[in-house]
């Protein structure tokens, strides 16, 4: 159905229920889904965490027992599990938050009718009934009396700080496996124990001991360093690979690491996107005004377009079938691979400095230069893919640096010059959060910031729970580092400081047990594997 909630479904009276609106209704005998990865559809409030996250392969008769429980919980308390001032909010909560007891909420509430309600409401499918016809069964045991499946729960735990937000973060990449010809990570030394750099929240843990200071250094150094002179970004390439670019291009074996294949270009190359099903990339550099693209198996480039002026920011959206490419004061939306040219976006004061696809919407961020006025853009906008009009302007003090889409599409990450990183809610237009660093606000006169530094590169895992962030500034070691948060409230899980000059690409390995860290120097390779509890 991928739509019950209470306002669709009445009752008779003779007392009849009746499920109405099967306009969302998925046929789960069907070979072909219409519907695309990473669309959401359906009432925020009594959808699943799979539907939230649009993840609609994962949609079968699992989700509408978690929608029913959904409904049951409204039935008993009045409320839905979830709410919030928008419906990104409530989206993050149905994926991330435990529901509040319903028993909380409505004293004397018969506590195995509770057990079968949160069994419904279960995070992870496979914890739930297998269908609405087991969701049955077990109400009419409960209502005559007999035993039932669900556990009554005398606790509900949620995640402490401190100590527990290293357990939750070391469960969550634990889950995730081996990633093709990626290796497992080192092992922690024995008798290890969680370090305190991972969390600012865990100062009020024990201290660490002498033996887990190998640990602690480990964790403060990449796993592997990749060096490409003036190195501009990397991508994870199916089958244990890598994509560097910035003096050319080159493609890499990991683990062990050896040079597969380099491609020369006679200038920097300072944008890329990669299409990793068609194995191209889309790239420009230097003063450069074309986009031209690569094919892993062929040495010559192909002209994809001519900008009007000198480019500064490319972006491919997650279904691979629109480039955007940002000059000094346009964006061009291209079809690709073919090149044709869908919409030409201008309107913008100054320099497109960063673009990032979301749902049906592209944003992107202007700075410096000047625009006519003598006054920096500071801005970021928000356009119709459809129509190609704008539909909103987001003002910034500062300038905005770089802008990332949560993978649900609707949350977007904004970095800016003034060390801030912001939160907003695209459907609502309102902010939705702003991460806090620790060690970040040293200067009593200005805002709250995420680092010390300009923040210059942001990046979401594929799951959407966790968001890496980098920072820099010329000349200033000190305000160079990277942050692991929590995406859901913005806690920072770890940081590093004074690696490199300056931070200036993030991506995630497609099983989030790596990031790849680019500097001038060349590429940082981290393992968050070693978070694994000993």
């Amino acid at each position: 159905h991928r739509d019950l909630k209470p306002d669709n479904v009445l009752v008779s009276r003779e007392g009849r229920a009746l499920v109405t609106d099967f306009g969302l209704a998925k046929d789960l005998e069907a070979e072909a889904e219409l519907t695309r990865t990473g669309q959401v559809l359906g009432t925020p409030a009594y959808m699943p965490p799979e539907q939230a996250k649009g993840d609609h392969r994962a949609v079968d008769e699992r989700s509408d027992v978690y929608s029913l429980g959904a409904t049951l919980y409204a039935a008993l308390t009045g409320d839905a599990p979830f709410d919030g001032d928008s419906a990104m909010n409530v989206l993050v909560a149905v994926c991330h938050r435990p529901p509040e007891l319903p028993s909380r909420r409505r004293r004397g509430l018969d506590r195995t009718l509770e057990a079968i309600c949160l069994k419904c409401l279960e995070k992870d499918p496979a914890a739930r009934y297998s269908s609405a016809g087991e969701l049955a069964d077990e109400l009419e045991a409960w209502a005559s009396g007999g035993s039932v499946r669900a556990r009554v729960r005398t606790r509900w735990r949620p995640v402490l700080a401190g100590a527990g937000v290293l357990v939750a973060l070391a469960l969550f990449l634990a889950q995730r496996g081996s990633e093709g010809a990626e290796s497992p990570a080192p092992p922690a030394p024995p008798g290890s124990s969680p370090s305190p750099s991972l969390a600012p929240s865990l100062a009020a843990a024990p201290s660490a001991t002498p033996e887990s200071t190998a640990r602690e250094e480990w964790l403060r150094k990449p796993r592997q360093v990749i060096a490409h002179p003036d190195c501009r970004g990397a991508a994870f390439v199916p089958g244990g690979r890598l994509l560097t670019w910035g003096a050319g291009i080159r493609l890499w074996q990991l683990d062990p690491l050896r040079e597969l294949r380099r491609w020369g270009t006679g200038y920097l190359v300072g944008y890329l996107v990669l299409d990793v099903e068609r194995e191209l990339a889309y790239f420009n550099g230097g003063q450069q005004r074309v986009v031209r693209v690569l094919r892993f198996d062929q040495e010559r480039f192909r002209t994809l377009f001519k900008a009007p002026r000198q480019v500064h920011a490319l972006a491919l959206d997650p279904q691979r079938r629109l480039l955007a490419v940002g000059d000094e004061e346009n964006v061009s939306v291209l079809a690709v691979p073919e090149g044709a040219q869908v919409h030409r976006l201008s309107g913008h004061g100054s320099r497109v400095v960063s673009l990032a696809f979301g749902r049906e919407v592209l944003a992107s961020a202007c700075g410096l230069p000047l625009d006519k006025e003598g006054h920096p853009d500071n801005a970021v906008r928000l356009w119709d893919l459809e129509s190609g009009s704008l539909l909103r302007r987001i003002h910034f003090v500062a300038m905005p640096q770089v802008v990332a889409f949560h993978p649900n599409a609707y949350l977007l990450a904004v970095g800016t010059d003034g060390s801030r990183m912001l939160l907003y809610d695209t459907v609502s237009g309102n902010e939705a959060g702003i991460f806090r660093g620790e060690g970040a606000n040293e200067n009593p006169l200005k805002p709250i910031s995420a680092h010390i530094g300009t923040v210059r590169a942001i990046s979401f895992n594929r799951g959407g729970d966790l968001v890496l962030s980098g920072s820099g500034s010329p000349g200033v070691r000190a305000h160079n580092g990277l942050r692991l948060w929590r995406s859901a409230d913005r806690g920072e899980l770890w940081r590093v400081t004074a690696r490199a000059e300056r931070y200036r690409h993030l991506a995630w390995s497609p099983s989030g047990l790596r990031f790849a860290a680019t500097t001038a120097e060349g590429v940082e390779l981290w393992d968050l594997g070693a978070l694994k509890l000993p």
